[in-house]
């Protein structure tokens, strides 16, 4: 059933980054500028971010199984669509579509991982994003190999299949019957929804999320006004980043058998300030990769160990948490680059800076709920 899980967020992995791959060829095909382009990744978000509030609690009295098997053909259906599109409008509907069946793809892939290490929950989660960097890179690369060869809408048809099958792969699953009285689970939701550990463990995630998005936004322009690089310099830059944090996870998946979740979490923001402030020191591009790649290690295990943290501390409602901290990191994603780009102006100084104010909130936010476990004598 894990497996599942780590696949699903495979096809995540691909359909966060097939807007960034195929928008040339959009552009050039339907004839829209950039600002209309970035509007579809805006529809992506948009049709993720309201319905992902329903989908925790669909998959807590539904189950995980018809929660994946409807994302999955949601999310195949609008990418087959794409090639058949003639106009703006309906390329748009078609990623406002693809949202909506990302929104169950996603949270319903993060809530089978745990079984991959009943033991540590965050074990298996953090092994499971890291199949979701590893999808992210490899649609970039499959498009490269196939589109100039086959064309546009074989690649996407090709991964309509991919995803779709998911579905199918899921229904072979046998999973555990979900369900509790309607009457009980919205009490249990309504006081989850009280408990302080769930405004820390949000307030974790929305800081993560604004960090991770605006360090990948940041960090080419950062080289390129600060060292003069070029593009593929630059470039290499962002890959580096991206690759580190993968093998990141990877290694936190078997560092958490030994080493405390919060443990993790904490060494994990104290190391990213590091990082940041390598960055912003170094005069030269091969040192400010060094503090690039420490950024992606310690970045790594933040995301996954806190969804891991709120399903252990709500177990009977982790479709709800998990929604709950996915719809907060949804909004770090869309406030944090603009506040970035407001601080910083023209200066990649002050846009480090700001990265690294947001890593010291982070790591407040992760203290204080330590400190709050603490005082109320949870373990």
């Amino acid at each position: 059933m894990a497996i599942t899980g780590c696949v699903g967020l495979f096809c995540y992995g691909i359909i966060v980054s097939l807007l960034g791959a195929i928008l040339p060829e959009l552009q050039r095909r339907l004839h829209f500028d950039l600002a209309r382009g970035g509007f579809l990744q805006s529809c992506l978000y948009i049709g993720q971010t309201p319905l992902l509030l329903g989908v925790g609690p669909f998959i807590d009295r539904l189950g995980k199984k018809p929660a994946l098997v409807m994302g999955s053909a949601v999310c195949a259906a609008a990418i087959a669509a794409m090639p058949l599109a003639t106009g703006y409008r309906e390329i748009a509907a078609a990623f406002l579509l693809l949202g909506l069946g990302a929104s169950f793809l996603n949270t319903a892939s993060n809530a089978f991982l745990p079984e991959l290490d009943p033991r540590s929950p965050a074990s298996g989660l953090n092994l499971g994003n890291a199949f979701f960097s590893l999808g992210a890179v490899f649609f970039p690369l499959l498009f490269t190999l196939m589109a100039r060869r086959f064309g546009l809408a074989a690649v996407l048809w090709t991964v309509a299949i991919l995803i779709g099958s998911l579905g199918g792969l899921a229904l072979k699953q046998r999973v555990p019957p979900a369900g509790s009285e309607s009457q009980v689970y919205w009490k249990e939701a309504c006081r989850m929804l009280s408990q302080p550990d769930l405004r820390w463990l949000a307030a974790v995630s929305f800081l993560y999320v604004a960090l991770e998005v605006s360090t990948g936004l940041w960090l080419r322009p950062y080289a390129e006004l600060r060292f003069h690089a070029g593009a593929k310099a630059s470039g290499l830059l962002l890959t580096s980043f991206w690759g580190a944090e993968m093998l990141g996870r990877l290694g936190a998946s078997a560092a958490l058998k030994r080493v405390r979740d919060s443990d993790l979490v904490t060494g994990g923001c104290a190391g990213a300030v590091v990082g940041l402030l390598i960055l912003l020191v170094s005069s030269d591009i091969q040192v400010a990769l060094l503090g690039v790649i420490l950024c992606g290690l310690a970045y790594a295990p933040i995301f996954p160990t806190t969804l891991a943290t709120g399903t252990t501390r709500f177990p009977s409602l982790s479709g709800a948490v998990l929604s709950a901290l996915l719809v907060a990191g949804l909004g770090g994603a869309m406030v944090g680059p603009a506040a970035m780009g407001a601080v910083a102006g023209s200066s990649p100084v002050r846009g480090i800076g700001w990265l690294i104010g947001s890593v010291l909130l982070l790591l407040a936010a992760q203290l204080g709920f330590l400190l709050g476990r603490h005082l109320s004598g949870s373990t």
